[in-house]
């Protein structure tokens, strides 16, 4: 429970923390991976070469900082962060790592103006997010070993592979140790065909649907891309073609309906 004090101290950092969040928080991903490697698996570095995670991690910095003293108002937030946290199995050992290198990065980024107060406010502070995080996080495991009969990653082998087409196989997956998944009411699995390889995806796993999903999306937009390109070729050499600069007969009447239409 933060102090009246505490409180206030925070609320007093959202100005600094609109204004250096991203710098604070590049700095504390650089130096988290450098003195703790063994957590740099659980994040994503495309997300981190493009800067995406940093900008993320310091919005929501700010808008606990805005929200400290109604962390109600973040229910939704952290109940998002929590799912995603669970899909990668976070475990409460992991939130001293985090808040050990957030508030050293504090110290080293703002330097003289991090007071000792302001570290003690921000200590209390995620002290009382980690709480949060954690009991709820508890409770996500707990449900998916009731429902599933076991909570995180679970290792599985492929029972048996059946092409179903000249392209598409489906593989089919069971536990590695040998044990019944247990009923869930519902279809075992959703099937996922991604241009042409068919994934036999858990259904109850909405973190790897959706990660399908993302990436069903993002190659469409680059087939999209390239199909764009490919078009815009075939009319360039069009028109070279309607002013005699290109190979005659190169393109026929039809092709011209097909390609430009």
């Amino acid at each position: 429970m933060l102090t009246a004090d505490q409180l206030a101290v925070i609320k007093a950092t959202v100005p600094v923390l609109q204004e250096h969040g991203e710098t604070l928080t590049r700095h504390f991903y650089q130096r988290m991976f450098e003195h703790n490697p063994e957590v740099r698996p659980y994040f994503n570095p495309a997300h981190q070469r493009s800067g995406s995670q940093q900008r993320a991690l310091a919005g929501a910095i700010c808008a606990y900082a805005q929200h400290v003293d109604n962390p109600a108002a973040l229910t939704d937030a952290v109940e998002l962060i929590a799912q995603k946290h669970v899909s990668l199995g976070i475990r409460p050992e992991h939130y001293p790592i985090v808040g050990e290198n957030l508030l050293a990065s504090i110290k080293e980024v703002l330097g003289d103006a991090a007071t000792d107060d302001i570290i003690d406010a921000w200590a209390a502070a995620y002290g009382a997010l980690a709480d949060i995080f954690i009991g709820r996080e508890a409770d996500i495991y707990q449900e998916q070993e009731q429902r599933f009969g076991w909570q995180g990653f679970k290792p599985f082998v492929v029972a048996r592979r059946e092409p179903e087409s000249d392209n598409i196989t489906s593989f089919y997956l069971r536990p590695a140790d040998g044990a019944a998944r247990q009923s869930t009411g519902v279809d075992a699995h959703d099937a996922v065909d991604v241009f042409g390889e068919c994934f036999q995806v858990t259904r109850h796993d909405q973190h790897v649907r959706g990660l399908l999903k993302r990436q069903i999306l993002a190659v469409t937009r680059v087939q999209a891309r390239r199909r764009v390109r490919r078009v815009q070729r075939v009319r360039a050499a069009l028109r070279q073609d309607v002013l005699g600069e290109t190979r005659e007969g190169a393109f026929g009447p039809k092709s011209l309906g097909v390609f430009c239409c």
